[in-house]
């Protein structure tokens, strides 16, 4: 994940969205699991779940 790879290099990070077409309920379980759950830092996970449409970024469905 990119969060990893930011904590890894000393980046701080507050938020983290992932973006796509549609989020299957696999990867709402996983982002819910990582959510609970602190990064290396010993920061908690803050990761959300937008569509492209959420976004207004045009991608044919």
């Amino acid at each position: 994940m990119y969060w990893d790879g930011l904590v890894y290099d000393g980046v701080p990070v507050a938020e983290g969205i992932l973006i796509a077409a549609k989020h299957p309920e696999s990867v709402r379980k996983i982002v819910t699991l990582k959510n609970n759950s602190k990064d290396d830092n010993g920061n908690m996970y803050k990761i959300t779940l937008e569509t492209w449409k959420d976004e207004n970024i045009d991608y044919p469905e």
